[in-house]
Parts: structure tokens; C-alpha cells; sequence
């Protein structure tokens, strides 16, 4: 019987465990048929044990009931209470049963068996504790009376879950930990007051002794209650509910479960004196049975999860994968526009959609289509495992529509598709009707790309069909002969020819002759006019599924000349010549992986049996289709696609500045193919079309069933592999493919699935890291002094070369921000990399790694014109890595950073080497930096953002208040037009926050342009009002949480306003050029006359006394509040910190005097902020900084100031880059990670007024977004999060 109540007991977990993996929709079938059994179980033990069945059959009715409430079954539900309370006499108490039957009422029971005379000593604990409290209740403070007392009280609580055990052992430990406190200040007290007071002296030591007294109570109290537990598990038949209740019954949490058992129980733990899991030696036994008997529950729960959680896994990820689709879907119909939006949603809502553009909609679509695949894909290989056919198969169709729902994996749907349709088709004796066409259809979809509303359908209409195979295929059950069998078989062969040809990507190709050139006379245009005229009847049939009207344009003439035609089929004689296609084509200047596009189709309408030839048979058909499928594999193709590839690399080897490739007229190449160039090689795009050929042809071999047909096969899908290696990384992402081609492998081998599925191994250096420290760098260098042999000069200067290159690194990862000590380390670098190309200017490794110094100095534009020195180079796929980045940075006034090119030249850098990760990244980061979330995308989410942000008058006071955990600074830096990056990056933060900026930072403070967003942030919404007396002297009306100004609507200033706020001057120096007549004019605009006392946050702005130009003088909120007197207003103070000395004229403040722009001593004022929030009694340990610059130019970190024309327009990016460094150190040192500095770097200085540059900078902050994004630290992420947590 113990065995049964066992086996109960486990049913009561596993029923626990499959009802909390359901997500909504339950699976009622599983979930009723395990309750049967439980029933079952139950019924046993009747006879045997009564009181037992009893409680079984109560808590096995109550839980059944609130399960069928859960679904909505009422009537079933109001049944089974109606049961539970019939058994519900016989408990108790039965209010005590947990519902998914997480605690039994067999405790109650089972602790009947302790001993009664641990109750007695129990009751005589609590009365020595009680009298000891009392005694100690004048003497220590309530506090911690109380606090000792109610922490007792747990003991009251009889432990009947391991759970419960910790807590007693947890309770033990704190009491200790009060009644230690109170011992040692007495001890401390007892000590000063020694040989002064002997009543004090014994007073004390009379405490000591009490709360002695007291600990040792709370031990022997602790005692008892572990020995109650341990007695109560040891004896109860319910074990497994006991020490494992409330696990989640997967293989971690129960070892984890076990492992924390261990700690209590083990022999390790309970041998150790002094500690609260030690037992006494009589009780030892007790321990160890407890530790034996998790060991042995461990074990017997792994195994039944093991047994069991296979079927219950495979519900969970397909539930799951259906909600996932249900959402793709949702999102793909809202992207379309369908009217009546609110009834087509199934599991969105209105508001979930109603912000998003129709571009986002359809990414959150895809992604959402691919994590349901993701999930269909966890469930299909535990229905392999389990060999349940038609989830097999109904699993891979779900995973191919989910695949469908992104143009990215159109070639791994059709796998998965034609997986199926190969399953059903080698367990034909199991097929039905229903069955085929169910599958039939799904492939259909798949290949037209028409996905339905819902997967799991569980109704599926019948196709309308004249197919011969509806007679032909027998209901399951029915007797067949060995012909009917031979019949159905190829009938199904038949069948699954016309629908499973693999169709190509039409969006990979281009399938039209150039017709702008003028190398080639009239009668050669006139034919390519009509081959691009056949060729688009053509596909226009081909998608209208007119293939006999395919056939009939493919056999026009072309040349009236020669009436020749690419196709000639009107008997059963005729053949296609694919040579005479391919030449045909390539020859009047089609490409080569649209000639192949073209075939693969031509062989796919040829296996359709959908036209008709005279006299031709199916078989005819079939025979026609594979050599056409064979034809795209033909070699001429492949070399001309590789000439293409080979003239488009030495195009960009040629290629000095952008504007000369934008000039450069090409007569081979057209500007069609320079812009596919950058996406992907010719030599790629024509390989996606050969693999599909290719899988056609194993279809073909499949079906034909022979040995040497499979042996073949096999081999192609091989191939395919292969050549995914190769090219995988310019199709789709390598895995995925691996994954189909395998999953089709395995069913034409009729094997077991595959265990792993295809994985990139990463490249390893074998190289040891040389040593980083000073001594050995001098030992290097004497030794290079000393050395009289090149090669081994060459070696030295590569080593120490790379010895700086470490250094560099390794202080970037320490302090990623503080860019200007790394910088030191590349120079130094760059200098033994000089001298190594000036001994062997022919050494790749050299050239490679001066290379990447001048990337990191940002000397963008050598970078890419290094290849004319160096042109060995070519052969690197990190230097064409190097180049896209440095095309990425690059700023060229007269246009937009060069993203074209910056992707033609990763796809070289992958072209070299396919496994090279970081130029997979990049080339993932150009594509989403310039196609997905491009600037305008992201600017125009700004401005739809600004009606989600909340202004809350609570969060604002909460989140400045004293109490509040952090004190968060904001630190802008001047620098003119180049504000627009910090307002860019605020931007981002008041979008993902919700919030203004200046509820999230409790102070700004800000420098010059800096100065202009931090008083913009910060100024209060007003308006001007005027009293009926004077209608001259307005009077202003603030809001309290309210900013005049949102981030965004300051980059908008920016963008629009730039040219009025910031001039260009000609070439002088300490003369002024321009009024400020614009600015006044704007800025009084923006402020009106509002007082400094009226900032919503705290606010720091430097400016310099033209009186005195040794010191700071800072402008805050702090000192006009604290100080009626001041009569600081917002516009003043914006005038004085933007008026750059060597532009403006320094501005008067009435009774103030003149002031000069701050960039004259802090360009960064994060030091100001942070020693003015120390003055204001902020604790230091509460201080974060964000400190945001505006771009920064070092020429030569080890010679600042050199080589700098009219450097006096530079002033804020030249001469204080030492200062940023200087605080950047200060404050990673006071700070750590609590200050953070956002910064980009320029390949040469932006002038101050040089608004032609603002489009240029955007793109470059724009990119720091997504960089920050990229990190694996996440910043941005980080930021947002701690705001979240501030309140």
C-alpha cells in the first residue's frame, strides 16, 4: 500500500506541474486523462486504508473542481465540489488543503506521533523565555524586546515542510544575532564603567547572564522543533510532499531542491558544533535518514519527470508557439491596414498597435512569427523522439508558415514543408485522404507565401480536386493488394512531384538586361528589348499559375533576324538545351543568378503536369524538369558570376574618396548591380538559386526510391551544406538552414533525428599573450637597439607593437570611457608598426596592424586610402572590416555618411572569410543603422513619443525628494552645433522613459550649448500675462512639473534653428565677429523673463567674469532660491554661457558685469555639478552621474596642439581634451561605475557654427545608440532601468 500512496503522491505533483506549464489554453484531453488515472490510484487504497482515501478523494475533488473552473467548465466543476463535500466530513480541517495539493492533510495525522513530553518541555521554554523578556523589558530598548519577542512567536508554528525547517533554522540565527548585539554592548558597557561604579559592574554582568540565558533557550527551543520536523518526515508516507513541495518538477529545480536539502541534512553539516544544522549524537540518525530519503525522492523524481514531461513539454512549447502566432499575426494584419483592425485582433489590443508605424508592425510581426517557430521547433523534436506521426508532420508545416511570415528564411520553409510532405509519403500506409490534402495545402501556402490566420486548425476543409489520387487512397483500415498499394504509392510519388518543387527567391536576382548602355548598336538593343519583354510575360504568368502560357512566352522569337527562340517544345522529340539558354542570355547581358532564377522555374512548371505537350508524358515532364534543374548547376554560370565579384573588388581597391566611385562610369557594370553588390557577392545570390535547384533534384531522387537514387541524394543535401558554409553568411543565418537540411537528411535516411544541430566554431588563436608590464617593454626595446638582423628587427617592433595594442585594449575595458589613455597606447603602436613596414614594407601582419591604429585614432580617411600604400591588404577580411568602419565615421561635408560603401566593403571583408564574427556584426549593424532604424525613423518616433510622456507632479517631488535612494546629474559639455548629440541622446531617454528630463535628473548642469539644453530642460512652462493697470511689465504664470521645452523639441531647435544660434566667422582670434542680435532674439523667444529660481531640478551653469578670467562663476537654482537678492532670469544666463569669446561679444548682466562663454574653463562642467551636489549635503554614496559630450578631436595624443590651422574656431575640441580626460579620471575614481560619459570621436574638429555638418552628426549619434545597444554591458538599458527603480 505505501507504494500506491507513493505512486498518489506523485500523481498529485505531476497533475500540480502540467496544470502550471499551461499558458491559457489548457489541454484538457492530457490533463482530464491524468485524473483518470489519479481516480484510479485512489480507488486502491480504499479497502486498505479508509481514512487515507478519505483525504485523497477530498483534495483530489477540490482540485479537480478548480481546475474545470479555471476552463470554464461550471457544471463539471459544481460536480466535483459536490463530491469534495462529501468526503469534507471526514477532514479535519479541510480549509487547509492547497489546491494544486502544494501541502497534505496527512501532516495533521503524522504529527500525532510526537512525543509528549517534547510538548512539555516546549511549554516550559516558552514560560523561561516569556520570564526573561519581561525581565530585559526596562532594561534594553522596545525595539529589540519586541522584535525578540515576535520572532519567538515562530516557534509556536509545528514545521511541516522542509520550507518550514529553514525558517526555523533562519529564526534561530537572527535571534542569536539580537541576543549577541545586546551581549557585546553590555560587554563594552561593563568595560568603561569598570572600577568606577561595582552597582553598575554587577548590573551588567547580571544582563550578560540573562541574555545568555535567553540564547540558550532559543537553541533548545530550535531543537526541538527540527527534531518535531525530522520525526514527522522520517515517519510520513508522504515523504515527497514533505521535502519537495513547491518545486517546479523540472531536472534543475529538483538537483537544486536536493542541494538544498544537503546543506541541512548531510553528515558534513550536522557534525559541526555550534552551528544551527548540527544534531546530537544520539540524533545523527535522524539526519542521515532525512539526507537518504532526498537522495532517493531526487532520483525517483528525475525519473518520472523524464517519463512523463516529454508529452507535457511538447503542450507547453506548442501552446506557447501558437500565442506567439496568434501575435505575429495580429501584428501582420494591422501592418496591412485592414479595416475593422479590432475584430481581426485575437490577442492584441488597440493600444498595443495604435503608436506603432506600419515598418515596426511588420518587424514585430517577423519576430514575433520566428520565436513561434523557435517554440514549434522545441515541440517537433520531442514528437520525433516519440515517433507521433501526424504531430511530425503537422509540427513542420506550423514551422514552415512561421518561417514564411519573414522573406528572410523562405528557402528553410520550403524544407520544412517538403519534410512533411516526405514523412506522409514514407508512412503512406497510414495516410488518408484528409491527410494529403491537408498537407498539400499547407506546402501550397508555403510556397505562395500565403499564411492563414491560425495554425492549429482543427478543422481543415477538403481542396477541391480532379487529382486521380482521391480514388485511389483507401481509408485507414481497409484491405489493399499488393497492385493497389504499387498504384497509390506512385500516384502519391506523382503527386508530390507537382506540388513540392522548391521555389526560388525572385528578390535575390535581377532578371532584366541593361538597356542604358550605349556600347552596343541597335540591333543588340532591339534584342534585349524583347528578351526583357519575354521575360516578363513571363513571370507575370508564372504568378498568375498560368504555366502553359509560361511555356507559350518562353518560345517567342526573339530575333526576328534568326527567329530564335529560347524554348522549343511542341512535340515529344523536342528537348531544352540549358547551354544554348544560359549563353543565350549571358551573351545579351542578363546576369547570371537571373539566368538561373529563370531555369529553376522553367523546371518547376515542368514538374507541375500543368501544361501540355503533344504526345509527352508525365514521365516526359519529369525527365524534361531534372535536366533543367541540372542546367542551373552548369559551371559558366558560376564564372561569370565570379568575374562579376572579381570587377566589383577592384573597383572598390581603386575606389580614393567616395565622390570618385559616385562619378566612376562603369561599362560592365551597371549602377543596378553596384547597389546588389553592397547587399551580397554575384557568386552568393546565384548559390541560393543552385541549392534550391539542387534540393529539386534530390526530390526527384527521393521519389525514384532506389538505392543508388538515396546514395545521391544524400550526397546533394551535402553539397548543399557545403555550400551553405561558404556562403551562409550573405543568405540567412547559417544554423537554421543546417537545422532544415538536416531534418530532410534524417528523413530520407529514416534514421533518428539528428541530437545537435549545425554550430559556427569560433576561431581561436594559438598565439600566447605576450607580457604587458613596463619591464619587459624595455627589455624588448634594448634588445631591438641591439639587434643588427631585419627580420628579427621586424619581429621585435610587431611584438611590442602588439604589447601597446594589449595596453591599449586592456585600458579601454578597464575604463571604457577614458579614451584618451588608450589613445596614448595606439600611437606607441602605431609608431613600432611604422618602423616594422619601414625595415619590410611588405609584411601583411604590419600593415594590418597600423591599419587598425589609425581606425582607433580615428583617421578614418587614411584608413581607407591605406590600400594604395599597401595593396596586399586586399587579401585581409579584417582590413576591408577596418574600411567599412572607417566609412561608417567618416564625415564628407558635401554629403551623408557613406553607408553604401561601407557594405560593399564588409561583404569583402566576408567574402575572405566567412567565419570572421565581427564582420558579421557589422555588417548586421550597417544594415539596421541604415535600413531598419534609420535617424529619420528614429527622430520621427521622438516626436509621435511626446504625447506619451507623463508629467507627474508625485514623481517629480518623490524622485527629488531626500528620501529618494539616488541623486542623478546630468553634465552637458559646449561645443556649438554639436549639442545636437547630447540633445539626440536625451531624446532617447525621455522616449523609453516616458518621462521629462527634468523629473529624471535631479540636477543639470551644462556648459555653453550645454548650457542652452540644460536651461531648455529645466525651464518651467509659462505664459505672459499682463494686470488690467499696467499693460507693460507682464508678470509670468509657471508650471510646477511642466518644461517649456521636451527633449526632442530641442533637437528640433537644433535641427531648424542652428543657423541663428551659431554663426561661422573668418579666420580670427580674440575678435568678435558677429552680433548676437539672433540668439537674443531666439532666446528671448524660448525664456521671456523668467527667473533661475523657477528650474524644475537643480541646475548648474558655468560662465567666466570678464573681470576676473582665473575664475568660474556658476549660475545654479540653488543660490537664486537661497538668495531673493539675485535676480538671475534664464535668458541672461543662456547669453552669457553661449557667447564663445572668439565669435560674440562677451554680455552684460545689469549689476552683474560681463561674462564670457564657460568653455573658457569647464567645457565639461561634470565636476562643478558633482562638488555643488557635495556642498548641498547629498551623500556621495547616493550621486550618479550621466555626463553626456559633444564630440571630441585629438590629433596626436602625444602632442595635442600641433598642426591645427585657425585652431581658434576648434577651441572647445582642441585645447581641453586634457581637461575632459582630467575629469573623466577624477570621476570614474570618486564614482566607479556610478558615472557614466557618452562620447564620439572626430576624424577632424567640427567648427563651431558648421550647421551643414548637422546632418553628419546625427548619423554619428545615432549609431552610438545602436552601439550602446549592442554592448553587452547595455548602458542606455541600464540608465532606463535605474530611473524605474529611483521612485
Amino acid at each position: 500500500m505505501l507504494e500506491t500512496i507513493n505512486q498518489i503522491e506523485n500523481f498529485f505533483l505531476e497533475i500540480e506541474n502540467l496544470i502550471k506549464l499551461q499558458n491559457k489554453t489548457l489541454n484538457q484531453l492530457e490533463i482530464e486523462q491524468k485524473f483518470k488515472e489519479g481516480k484510479k490510484l485512489i480507488d486502491k487504497i480504499e479497502e486498505d486504508n479508509e481514512e487515507h482515501h478519505r483525504l485523497f478523494r477530498y483534495k483530489y475533488h477540490t482540485i479537480y473542481a478548480n481546475y474545470l473552473k479555471n476552463g470554464g467548465e461550471i457544471d463539471k466543476a459544481n460536480r466535483q465540489e459536490k463530491l469534495a463535500k462529501k468526503f469534507e466530513i471526514f477532514s479535519e480541517k479541510p480549509e487547509r488543503i492547497d489546491t494544486y495539493g502544494t501541502e497534505s492533510r496527512l501532516f495533521e495525522a503524522t504529527l500525532e506521533n510526537i512525543d509528549q513530553a517534547s510538548n512539555q518541555e516546549e511549554e516550559n521554554i516558552q514560560e523561561a523565555v516569556k520570564k526573561e523578556l519581561n525581565k530585559l523589558q526596562g532594561i534594553l530598548e522596545n525595539d529589540v524586546v519586541e522584535s525578540t519577542r515576535n520572532t519567538f512567536k515562530q516557534f509556536n508554528n509545528i514545521p511541516k515542510t522542509f520550507e518550514d525547517y529553514k525558517n526555523i533554522v533562519a529564526n534561530e540565527t537572527v535571534l542569536h544575532k539580537i541576543v549577541d548585539n545586546a551581549i557585546n554592548e553590555s560587554r563594552k558597557f561593563q568595560n568603561l564603567n569598570t572600577c568606577k561604579n561595582q552597582k553598575l559592574e554587577i548590573n551588567s554582568q547580571q544582563l550578560i547572564t540573562s541574555l545568555e540565558h535567553l540564547k540558550s533557550l532559543v537553541s533548545k527551543a530550535a531543537y526541538l522543533k527540527r527534531l518535531a520536523f525530522m520525526y514527522h518526515a522520517s515517519n510520513s508516507p508522504n515523504k515527497k510532499e514533505i521535502l519537495f513541495s513547491n518545486t517546479l518538477l523540472t531536472e534543475e529545480e529538483i538537483n537544486k531542491r536536493f542541494r538544498d536539502i544537503a546543506l541541512y541534512f548531510h553528515s558534513d553539516k550536522t557534525n559541526r558544533p555550534n552551528t544551527p544544522t548540527w544534531l546530537q549524537g544520539k540524533h545523527k540518525n535522524l539526519g542521515d535518514k532525512l539526507f537518504n530519503f532526498a537522495l532517493e525522492l531526487k532520483e525517483s523524481l528525475i525519473a518520472d519527470l523524464k517519463a512523463s514531461e516529454k508529452d507535457a513539454s511538447r503542450v507547453f512549447h506548442e501552446e506557447k508557439a501558437s500565442n506567439l502566432w496568434k501575435i505575429a499575426i495580429d501584428y501582420r494584419n494591422a501592418a496591412k491596414g485592414q479595416r475593422h483592425i479590432l475584430k481581426v485582433l485575437k490577442v492584441l489590443s488597440k493600444d498595443d498597435i495604435k503608436e506603432l508605424s506600419s515598418d515596426k508592425l511588420k518587424t514585430f510581426s517577423i519576430e514575433n512569427g520566428i520565436l513561434s517557430y523557435q517554440e514549434y521547433q522545441a515541440a517537433c523534436r520531442i514528437a520525433d523522439k516519440a515517433k507521433q506521426l501526424k504531430k511530425q508532420i503537422q509540427l513542420r508545416g506550423n514551422m514552415a508558415k512561421c518561417l514564411c511570415i519573414s522573406n528572410k528564411f523562405f528557402f528553410e520553409a520550403q524544407l520544412y514543408a517538403l519534410s512533411a510532405i516526405l514523412l506522409q509519403l514514407m508512412n503512406s500506409q497510414n495516410l488518408t485522404q484528409q491527410d494529403f490534402f491537408d498537407t498539400k495545402k499547407m506546402f501550397e501556402e508555403v510556397k505562395d507565401s500565403i499564411i492563414n490566420d491560425t495554425v492549429n486548425t482543427e478543422k481543415t476543409s477538403k481542396l477541391d480536386t480532379d487529382d486521380n489520387i482521391t480514388a485511389l487512397i483507401k481509408r485507414t483500415g481497409q484491405k489493399t493488394s499488393f497492385f493497389e498499394k504499387k498504384n497509390i504509392q506512385n500516384s502519391i510519388n506523382n503527386e508530390v512531384v507537382k506540388i513540392s518543387m522548391l521555389k526560388a527567391d525572385r528578390n535575390l536576382v535581377r532578371y532584366q538586361a541593361d538597356l542604358q548602355s550605349k556600347n552596343y548598336g541597335k540591333e543588340e538593343q532591339e534584342i534585349r528589348k524583347k528578351l526583357n519583354s519575354i521575360i516578363i510575360k513571363t513571370l507575370e504568368n508564372y504568378d498568375e499559375r498560368n504555366y502553359q502560357e509560361v511555356l507559350n512566352a518562353l518560345s517567342e522569337e526573339y530575333d526576328k533576324k534568326t527567329s530564335a527562340k529560347l524554348v522549343k517544345l511542341e512535340k515529344r522529340e523536342d528537348a531544352i538545351n540549358t547551354k544554348c539558354i544560359i549563353d543565350t542570355l549571358l551573351k545579351h547581358g542578363f546576369r547570371s543568378d537571373g539566368v538561373a532564377y529563370l531555369l529553376n522555374l522553367l523546371g518547376e512548371i515542368l514538374s507541375s503536369e500543368k501544361i501540355k505537350i503533344k504526345g509527352m508524358t508525365p514521365k516526359d515532364f519529369k525527365s524534361l524538369a531534372k535536366n533543367v534543374f541540372n542546367g542551373v548547376l552548369d559551371e559558366k554560370l558560376k564564372i561569370e558570376a565570379k568575374a562579376l565579384d572579381k570587377h566589383m573588388c577592384e573597383l572598390r581597391e581603386k575606389l580614393i574618396t567616395p565622390s570618385v566611385f559616385d562619378r566612376f562610369k562603369d561599362p560592365i557594370i551597371t549602377q543596378e548591380d553596384k547597389d546588389d553588390a553592397q547587399e551580397m557577392p554575384f557568386r552568393s545570390r546565384l548559390e541560393e538559386i543552385r541549392n534550391v535547384s539542387r534540393i529539386n533534384i534530390v526530390i526527384f531522387d527521393v521519389l525514384d526510391a532506389g538505392k543508388e537514387e538515396f546514395e545521391r541524394a544524400i550526397k546533394t543535401i551535402k553539397e548543399v551544406q557545403d555550400s551553405i558554409d561558404s556562403n551562409y553568411q550573405f543568405v540567412s543565418i547559417a544554423k537554421w538552414r543546417h537545422e532544415a537540411l538536416e531534418d530532410l537528411l534524417w528523413i530520407i535516411n529514416n534514421e533518428s533525428p539528428p541530437e545537435e544541430s549545425f554550430e559556427e566554431s569560433p576561431k581561436e588563436s594559438s598565439e600566447e599573450s605576450p607580457k604587458l608590464d613596463n619591464e619587459y617593454i624595455s627589455h624588448l626595446n634594448e634588445q631591438l637597439k641591439q639587434e643588427s638582423s631585419d627580420q628579427a628587427k621586424v619581429d621585435l617592433c610587431n611584438v611590442l607593437a602588439t604589447i601597446h595594442e594589449q595596453l591599449a585594449e586592456k585600458e579601454d575595458k578597464i575604463n571604457r570611457l577614458n579614451r584618451l589613455n588608450s589613445l596614448y597606447y595606439w600611437k606607441a603602436a602605431q609608431r613600432y608598426y611604422e618602423k616594422s613596414r619601414g625595415i619590410d614594407p611588405e609584411n601583411l601582419g604590419a600593415a594590418l596592424g597600423f591599419a587598425k591604429c589609425l581606425l582607433k585614432l580615428s583617421k578614418y580617411t587614411k584608413v581607407i586610402q591605406f590600400l594604395n600604400t599597401s595593396p596586399k591588404l586586399t587579401s585581409s577580411s579584417e582590413y576591408w572590416r577596418f574600411r567599412s568602419i572607417a566609412y561608417c565615421k567618416q564625415i564628407n561635408y558635401s554629403k551623408q555618411i557613406n553607408y553604401s560603401e561601407a557594405k560593399g566593403n564588409i561583404i569583402e571583408a566576408l567574402k575572405l572569410d566567412n567565419k570572421n564574427k565581427l564582420a558579421a556584426k557589422q555588417r548586421l549593424f550597417l544594415r539596421k543603422v541604415s535600413e531598419e532604424n534609420t535617424i529619420e525613423w528614429r527622430i520621427n518616433r521622438y516626436k509621435k513619443g511626446e504625447k506619451e510622456i507623463k508629467y507627474e507632479i508625485d514623481y517629480l517631488e518623490s524622485s527629488h525628494s531626500k528620501e529618494s535612494a539616488t541623486y542623478n546629474i546630468l553634465s552637458i559639455d559646449g561645443g556649438g552645433v554639436c549639442g545636437i548629440l547630447p540633445a539626440l541622446w536625451l531624446s532617447e531617454i525621455e522616449y523609453r522613459t516616458h518621462r521629462p528630463i527634468s523629473h529624471l535628473f535631479n540636477m543639470i548642469a551644462g556648459t555653453s550649448t550645454g548650457g542652452f539644453i540644460a536651461a531648455g530642460l529645466t525651464i518651467p512652462s509659462w505664459q505672459e500675462l499682463y494686470t488690467y493697470v499696467s499693460k507693460v511689465d507682464p508678470y509670468y504664470k509657471c508650471s510646477d512639473s511642466i518644461p517649456k521645452f521636451s527633449a526632442s523639441k530641442i533637437l528640433n531647435i537644433y535641427q531648424n534653428k542652428a543657423r541663428d544660434l551659431f554663426t561661422i566667422p573668418d579666420n580670427s582670434w580674440f575678435k568678435p565677429k558677429h552680433t548676437s542680435q539672433n540668439r537674443e532674439s531666439l532666446f528671448s523667444e524660448y525664456f521671456g523673463r523668467i527667473r533661475l529660481d523657477k528650474a524644475l531640478t537643480e541646475l548648474v551653469i558655468p560662465t567666466v567674469d570678464d573681470n576676473d578670467l582665473t575664475q568660474t562663476h556658476l549660475y545654479t537654482r540653488y543660490d537664486d532660491r537661497h538668495n531673493h537678492l539675485k535676480n538671475d532670469t534664464f535668458f541672461d544666463v543662456s547669453m552669457a554661457t553661449t557667447g564663445a569669446h572668439t565669435l560674440f561679444p562677451s554680455y552684460k548682466i545689469a549689476d552683474r558685469g560681463f561674462f564670457l562663454d564657460g568653455t573658457l574653463h569647464l567645457n565639461n562642467p561634470t565636476i562643478a555639478a558633482y562638488e555643488k551636489s557635495i556642498q548641498y549635503n547629498v551623500a556621495k554614496e547616493k550621486i550618479s552621474v550621466l555626463s553626456l559630450g559633444t564630440g571630441s578631436y585629438v590629433p596626436d595624443p602625444l602632442n595635442p596642439s600641433s598642426g591645427n590651422p585657425s585652431w581658434e574656431h576648434y577651441l572647445h575640441k582642441i585645447v581641453l581634451p586634457q581637461q575632459e580626460n582630467n575629469t573623466d579620471r577624477l570621476m570614474y575614481s570618486l564614482l566607479d561605475n556610478r558615472y557614466q560619459r557618452w562620447q564620439v570621436w572626430f576624424e577632424e574638429p567640427i567648427e563651431f557654427g558648421n550647421y551643414e555638418s548637422i546632418p553628419n552628426l546625427l548619423e554619428l549619434g545615432h549609431q552610438y545608440i545602436e552601439e550602446l545597444d549592442a554592448s553587452d554591458e547595455n548602458p542606455l538599458n541600464k540608465l532606463v532601468e535605474s530611473f524605474e527603480k529611483k521612485v
